[in-house]
């Protein structure tokens, strides 16, 4: 599995935006065989097609917190021992701040 984290709080653009039937971009499809894998788009809360958006006009992101996040429950759900983070731009930085810091062995970092 790999999890393509993606977009930066004020959202994505170019081959990294998906379509909007969920579809991986352009962007990953060429950079992830995806006969190999199981790609999962990860859009940071307020970002890409997560609701609210950070730029939303009466956005109210306080009770959406790090508590919310899902990704841990993911991993475990569909039973990836270690999965393979892709990040882009802000996307990488979010997932070296995080994931990597508590929960270092469930990853391999590309």
């Amino acid at each position: 599995m790999v999890v393509f984290n993606r977009c930066r709080p004020a959202g994505c653009e170019g081959k990294f935006k998906s379509d909007t039937d969920g579809a991986a971009p352009v962007g990953v499809r060429s950079a992830v065989r995806q006969s190999a894998y199981r790609v999962v788009l990860f859009d940071q809360r307020g970002s890409g097609q997560s609701k609210p958006l950070a730029s939303a006009p009466n956005a109210d992101l306080r009770t959406n917190t790090t508590g919310h996040l899902i990704a841990e429950t993911l991993r475990e759900l569909h039973r990836v021992e270690r999965w393979t983070i892709l990040g882009i731009s802000w996307g990488t930085t979010l997932a070296l701040a995080t994931h990597k810091r508590t929960h270092a062995g469930s990853a391999r970092w590309c």
